[in-house]
């Protein structure tokens, strides 16, 4: 079990990292405890978790092995503020705050053991991917712990080079976006051809839960894969011409390349 811990922040990436950590078992309902100034986000928190949420920080993080800041970016400065008040020099920091730099971090918690990490939705089913670093004053057991929690959520990589924190946000926290843009546009496109929509959908899911599934299993490059469904004038060739002929490499280059950027301006 990872102790005890305090969220800052009751929101959508709040609650999924919650809901994973129970799932896991990482936590009990009753070791997590959160603070959000919104009631509705409070409120859904616990009835959709059991765990308890507060208005604002207060004392009750004083029994917190670990905090989560889980806000937006602007509201980082006020959320920091507050939090610092009632933050001691033992716990440690973990921030899912897009942008949001060590150096920023440090200086408004006036807090050294901070960890920055960038997760995706995935956590709420144990299948999120997050890539992290961490300031210098982070000890070799707190570390554990991260990895303890992070690894609780799915699957976690860490990085001594923060940048690469930034280009996460793009590929990986961005990510389920993608996947469902994808997912939405295959099953709008087999609902055209006349299947009910839950067949398409189920297709497409599973077609593509498959395909990722072999790469794991096989290592293999994706082109290598992809030649292998891909007979000489078949359905196949005709389909990945078409996408071609769109630009489908050039636009997901330039998308991720724009979120990337997003995200650069987005810094504290």
């Amino acid at each position: 079990m990872a102790g005890r811990v305090a969220f800052i922040g009751a929101g959508a990436m709040a609650t999924a990292t919650i809901r994973g950590l129970i799932q896991s078992q990482i936590c009990a309902p009753d070791s997590i405890q959160a603070c959000d100034p919104l009631p509705a986000a409070r409120e859904a928190l616990m009835e959709g978790t059991g765990v308890k949420a507060f208005a604002e920080c207060g004392p009750w993080m004083a029994e917190a092995d670990t905090v989560i800041l889980v806000v937006k970016p602007q509201h980082l400065e006020q959320a920091a503020a507050q939090a610092a008040a009632h933050i001691n020099e033992s716990q440690l920091v973990i921030s899912f705050v897009t942008g949001a730099r060590l150096n920023s971090l440090t200086a408004h918690l006036g807090h050294q053991r901070v960890v920055r990490a960038m997760p995706n939705t995935a956590v709420q089913v144990g299948r999120g991917f997050t890539v992290w670093t961490a300031s210098e004053a982070v000890s070799e057991s707190s570390l554990a712990r991260v990895r303890e929690i992070l690894n609780g959520l799915g699957s976690e990589l860490y990085t001594a080079d923060e940048h690469h924190i930034d280009i996460a946000t793009a590929v990986s926290a961005s990510g389920p976006a993608y996947a469902f843009l994808l997912l939405e546009s295959w099953t709008d496109a087999g609902v055209f051809l006349g299947l009910p929509r839950d067949v398409a959908q189920k297709m497409a899911m599973e077609t593509i839960a498959g395909s990722m599934a072999l790469a794991d299993a096989t290592g293999a490059h994706p082109a290598v894969l992809k030649s292998q469904v891909t007979s000489p004038g078949g359905t196949t060739a005709r389909a990945l011409q078409v996408f071609e002929e769109g630009g489908i490499r050039g636009l997901f280059g330039r998308a991720i390349r724009a979120a990337h950027e997003q995200s650069i301006d987005l810094q504290t």
